[in-house]
């Protein structure tokens, strides 16, 4: 029992994100969770000891749906008026859990074929409507990162989200100049820019004339984490993975909106 619980256990945190980002609602995701849990429990039929993250997911699509609320499911809300979590919500259904599975939980495109039970091509399909659909966006993108790498893959995640990224800065100079330019809704920002120039200093300078959402990846977390008021934003220790960016994205901007 104790090895059937801790699989159990291990899975929720990505349930619950996953339920969080195709309902919009943690309060009715977790309850959903709670009502297939108790189900399984009555049931007595947990999951193997040794059961996978696909074949947890897979359990949970295939008995979860009896404590679904279908119209809170299909709800969208308004893109124009609260941010990108938003454009996903206003996804069908299915395109949305696909997106979520891939995207977001990194699942391959067969895992997400397998929890989902649905041919491999719906899935390819599904996944190529929901990325055109959120690459119709006006939401706009400055990364300020000296590590050319680094920047690279991060203005390829935020442009995979829908995002129009302006070109890669690595100077405060460039930062200011860009974003005065672009006026951007997000900024991606490393601490230190080349030469070891200050990014707080750049962010309060950009700051004092715009209000973009802002992120912090920094290899010195606890230089951001005392920031309050205009220069306050959520804090990502190097290196960065797609998966976590792309979830504190949908956070940061819902909030912001």
């Amino acid at each position: 029992m104790a090895g059937r619980q801790s699989a159990l256990v291990q899975a929720l945190p990505q349930l619950r994100q996953y339920m969080y980002c195709i309902t919009g609602s943690r309060d009715y995701g977790d309850d959903v969770i709670k009502q297939w849990l108790l189900a399984l429990s009555g049931d007595g039929d947990l999951p193997a000891e040794d059961a996978s993250p696909v074949e947890i997911f897979a359990r949970f699509h295939t008995h979860a749906p009896n404590h679904l609320d279908r119209q809170k499911l299909t709800d969208g809300r308004s893109p124009e008026e609260e941010g990108l979590h938003a454009r996903v919500l206003a996804l069908p259904v299915r395109e949305r859990q696909v997106l979520v599975l891939r995207a977001v939980l990194d699942f391959e495109q067969e895992e997400v074929s397998e929890i989902l039970d649905i041919p491999e091509r719906f899935i390819r399909r599904f996944l190529h409507r929901a990325e055109n659909s959120l690459k119709r966006s006006h939401h706009t993108a400055l990364v300020m990162e000296d590590e050319a790498l680094q920047g690279i893959e991060i203005a390829r995640a935020l442009s995979d989200m829908g995002f129009e990224v302006a070109p890669l800065v690595s100077t405060g100079q460039e930062a200011i100049e860009t974003a005065e330019r672009v006026r951007p809704d997000l900024i991606v920002a490393d601490l230190s820019l080349a030469g070891g120039e200050d990014g707080l200093s750049v962010l309060r300078h950009i700051c004092s004339e715009q209000q973009p959402a802002i992120i912090y990846v920094t290899a010195y977390p606890e230089r951001a984490l005392s920031l309050v008021g205009d220069l306050s934003g959520p804090v990502l220790s190097k290196p960065i993975t797609p998966s976590k960016l792309i979830t504190v994205v949908h956070e940061e901007m819902e909030r912001a909106n």
